[in-house]
Protein backbone atom coordinates (compact mmCIF):
# COMPACT_ATOMS: atom_id res chain seq x y z
CA UNK A 1 0.00 0.00 0.00
CA UNK A 2 1.10 3.55 -0.55
CA UNK A 3 1.56 6.23 2.05
CA UNK A 4 -1.12 6.44 4.73
CA UNK A 5 -3.09 9.60 5.34
CA UNK A 6 -1.74 11.94 8.00
CA UNK A 7 -2.41 10.81 11.57
CA UNK A 8 -4.79 13.75 12.08
CA UNK A 9 -7.35 11.96 9.88
CA UNK A 10 -9.96 10.32 12.10
CA UNK A 11 -10.72 6.62 11.88
CA UNK A 12 -13.13 5.78 9.09
CA UNK A 13 -13.68 4.25 5.64
CA UNK A 14 -11.56 5.91 2.93
CA UNK A 15 -10.76 5.15 -0.73
CA UNK A 16 -7.78 2.84 -0.99
CA UNK A 17 -4.58 4.79 -1.58
CA UNK A 18 -3.67 2.60 -4.55
CA UNK A 19 -6.93 3.53 -6.31
CA UNK A 20 -8.38 0.02 -6.35
CA UNK A 21 -11.96 1.29 -6.26
CA UNK A 22 -12.60 -0.09 -2.79
CA UNK A 23 -12.82 1.52 0.61
CA UNK A 24 -10.37 0.53 3.33
CA UNK A 25 -10.67 1.09 7.09
CA UNK A 26 -8.22 3.64 8.49
CA UNK A 27 -8.03 3.13 12.29
CA UNK A 28 -6.66 6.61 12.95
CA UNK A 29 -3.05 5.44 12.83
CA UNK A 30 -2.76 2.90 10.02
CA UNK A 31 -4.62 1.06 7.27
CA UNK A 32 -6.27 -2.24 8.29
CA UNK A 33 -7.18 -5.32 6.25
CA UNK A 34 -10.90 -4.45 6.33
CA UNK A 35 -12.18 -3.46 2.87
CA UNK A 36 -15.50 -3.16 1.05
CA UNK A 37 -16.67 -1.98 -2.34
CA UNK A 38 -17.12 1.76 -2.72
CA UNK A 39 -20.76 2.74 -2.92
CA UNK A 40 -21.91 -0.24 -0.88
CA UNK A 41 -22.44 -0.06 2.83
CA UNK A 42 -19.98 -2.15 4.84
CA UNK A 43 -21.68 -5.01 6.62
CA UNK A 44 -19.06 -5.69 9.24
CA UNK A 45 -16.94 -3.63 11.56
CA UNK A 46 -13.17 -3.83 11.37
CA UNK A 47 -11.79 -6.90 13.11
CA UNK A 48 -11.45 -6.42 16.85
CA UNK A 49 -13.91 -3.53 17.03
CA UNK A 50 -15.20 -3.33 20.58
CA UNK A 51 -18.93 -3.64 21.16
CA UNK A 52 -18.83 -2.61 24.84
CA UNK A 53 -19.21 1.07 25.55
CA UNK A 54 -19.44 2.67 28.99
CA UNK A 55 -22.99 3.75 28.13
CA UNK A 56 -24.79 0.52 27.28
CA UNK A 57 -25.00 -1.05 30.74
CA UNK A 58 -26.59 2.02 32.38
CA UNK A 59 -29.03 2.20 29.42
CA UNK A 60 -30.14 -1.35 30.17
CA UNK A 61 -30.11 -1.35 33.98
CA UNK A 62 -31.38 2.14 34.87
CA UNK A 63 -35.06 1.23 34.19
CA UNK A 64 -34.94 -1.08 37.22
CA UNK A 65 -34.24 1.83 39.60
CA UNK A 66 -37.76 3.39 39.56
CA UNK A 67 -39.26 -0.02 40.36
CA UNK A 68 -37.63 -0.10 43.80
CA UNK A 69 -40.11 2.31 45.49
CA UNK A 70 -43.01 0.21 44.17
CA UNK A 71 -41.84 -2.67 46.34
CA UNK A 72 -42.44 -0.58 49.48
CA UNK A 73 -46.02 0.44 48.72
CA UNK A 74 -48.94 -1.13 50.56
CA UNK A 75 -50.87 -2.18 47.46
CA UNK A 76 -53.52 -3.88 49.60
CA UNK A 77 -54.59 -0.43 50.79
CA UNK A 78 -56.17 0.10 47.35
CA UNK A 79 -59.06 -2.07 48.50
CA UNK A 80 -59.12 -0.94 52.15
CA UNK A 81 -62.55 -1.16 53.80
CA UNK A 82 -63.70 1.67 56.06
CA UNK A 83 -64.41 -0.02 59.43
CA UNK A 84 -67.33 2.33 60.20
CA UNK A 85 -69.23 2.24 56.91
CA UNK A 86 -68.03 -1.22 55.79
CA UNK A 87 -67.54 0.32 52.33
CA UNK A 88 -64.36 0.65 50.33
CA UNK A 89 -62.41 3.61 51.65
CA UNK A 90 -62.69 6.32 48.92
CA UNK A 91 -59.44 7.95 50.04
CA UNK A 92 -57.32 4.78 49.84
CA UNK A 93 -56.36 5.24 46.18
CA UNK A 94 -55.65 8.93 46.69
CA UNK A 95 -53.35 8.16 49.64
CA UNK A 96 -51.50 5.50 47.66
CA UNK A 97 -51.09 7.61 44.52
CA UNK A 98 -49.83 10.62 46.49
CA UNK A 99 -47.49 8.64 48.72
CA UNK A 100 -43.77 9.50 48.57
CA UNK A 101 -42.91 6.06 47.20
CA UNK A 102 -45.37 6.31 44.30
CA UNK A 103 -44.28 9.88 43.50
CA UNK A 104 -40.64 8.71 43.57
CA UNK A 105 -41.60 6.01 41.06
CA UNK A 106 -43.27 8.56 38.73
CA UNK A 107 -40.51 11.16 38.87
CA UNK A 108 -37.82 8.48 38.72
CA UNK A 109 -39.43 6.91 35.65
CA UNK A 110 -39.35 10.20 33.72
CA UNK A 111 -35.79 10.99 34.77
CA UNK A 112 -34.61 7.51 33.84
CA UNK A 113 -36.37 7.72 30.46
CA UNK A 114 -34.58 11.00 29.66
CA UNK A 115 -31.26 9.62 30.86
CA UNK A 116 -31.69 6.42 28.81
CA UNK A 117 -32.24 8.47 25.64
CA UNK A 118 -29.13 10.58 26.30
CA UNK A 119 -26.99 7.53 27.13
CA UNK A 120 -28.29 5.66 24.06
CA UNK A 121 -27.14 8.60 21.92
CA UNK A 122 -23.68 8.46 23.52
CA UNK A 123 -23.58 4.67 22.99
CA UNK A 124 -24.58 5.04 19.32
CA UNK A 125 -22.02 7.80 18.76
CA UNK A 126 -19.28 5.72 20.40
CA UNK A 127 -20.06 2.67 18.23
CA UNK A 128 -20.07 4.85 15.12
CA UNK A 129 -16.69 6.35 16.02
CA UNK A 130 -15.27 2.85 16.54
CA UNK A 131 -16.20 1.94 13.00
CA UNK A 132 -19.34 -0.15 13.55
CA UNK A 133 -21.22 0.40 10.30
CA UNK A 134 -24.80 1.65 10.72
CA UNK A 135 -25.15 0.92 14.45
CA UNK A 136 -28.69 0.57 15.80
CA UNK A 137 -30.02 4.13 15.94
CA UNK A 138 -30.27 5.79 19.33
CA UNK A 139 -33.70 7.25 18.49
CA UNK A 140 -35.26 3.87 19.26
CA UNK A 141 -34.51 4.60 22.93
CA UNK A 142 -37.51 6.95 22.92
CA UNK A 143 -39.59 3.76 22.89
CA UNK A 144 -37.70 2.42 25.88
CA UNK A 145 -34.44 0.87 27.00
CA UNK A 146 -35.68 -2.62 26.14
CA UNK A 147 -36.34 -1.71 22.49
CA UNK A 148 -32.95 -0.05 22.18
CA UNK A 149 -31.16 -2.86 24.03
CA UNK A 150 -32.64 -5.66 21.93
CA UNK A 151 -32.08 -3.83 18.64
CA UNK A 152 -28.60 -2.78 19.61
CA UNK A 153 -27.71 -6.31 20.67
CA UNK A 154 -28.91 -7.84 17.40
CA UNK A 155 -27.31 -5.23 15.12
CA UNK A 156 -24.01 -5.10 17.00
CA UNK A 157 -23.79 -8.89 16.96
CA UNK A 158 -24.25 -8.86 13.17
CA UNK A 159 -21.69 -6.11 12.65
CA UNK A 160 -18.95 -7.16 15.11
CA UNK A 161 -19.62 -10.84 15.72
CA UNK A 162 -20.01 -10.17 19.44
CA UNK A 163 -22.29 -8.31 21.82
CA UNK A 164 -25.18 -10.73 22.27
CA UNK A 165 -24.89 -10.10 26.02
CA UNK A 166 -26.65 -6.77 25.47
CA UNK A 167 -29.64 -8.58 23.98
CA UNK A 168 -29.85 -11.05 26.88
CA UNK A 169 -29.49 -8.37 29.57
CA UNK A 170 -32.26 -6.33 27.90
CA UNK A 171 -34.53 -9.38 27.92
CA UNK A 172 -33.63 -10.16 31.55
CA UNK A 173 -34.50 -6.61 32.65
CA UNK A 174 -37.82 -6.91 30.81
CA UNK A 175 -38.55 -10.20 32.59
CA UNK A 176 -37.74 -8.65 35.99
CA UNK A 177 -40.04 -5.69 35.24
CA UNK A 178 -42.85 -8.04 34.23
CA UNK A 179 -42.27 -10.12 37.37
CA UNK A 180 -42.60 -6.99 39.55
CA UNK A 181 -45.86 -6.11 37.78
CA UNK A 182 -47.20 -9.64 38.25
CA UNK A 183 -46.22 -9.56 41.92
CA UNK A 184 -48.10 -6.31 42.46
CA UNK A 185 -51.15 -7.66 40.60
CA UNK A 186 -51.15 -10.86 42.66
CA UNK A 187 -50.86 -8.84 45.88
CA UNK A 188 -53.77 -6.56 44.99
CA UNK A 189 -55.89 -9.50 43.82
CA UNK A 190 -55.20 -11.39 47.04
CA UNK A 191 -56.21 -8.30 49.03
CA UNK A 192 -59.46 -8.00 47.06
CA UNK A 193 -60.37 -11.64 47.74
CA UNK A 194 -59.41 -11.23 51.36
CA UNK A 195 -61.73 -8.22 51.71
CA UNK A 196 -64.55 -10.07 49.93
CA UNK A 197 -64.19 -13.01 52.29
CA UNK A 198 -64.49 -10.84 55.40
CA UNK A 199 -67.22 -8.52 54.12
Amino acid sequence: MSTPPPTSVPAGWYPEPDGGGRLRWWDGAQWTDQVHQAGGAPVAAPAGTGWRTPWIWPVLLLPLVPLIPLLFLDWASLVRIDPVTQQQDPYAQFELLTSPAYLAFLVGSWLVWILVVVLAYLDWRDLDRRGVPAPFHWGWAFLGATVYGIGRGVVTRRRTGAGAAVLWVAIAVLVVSIAVGIGITVGVTAAVFSQLRYS
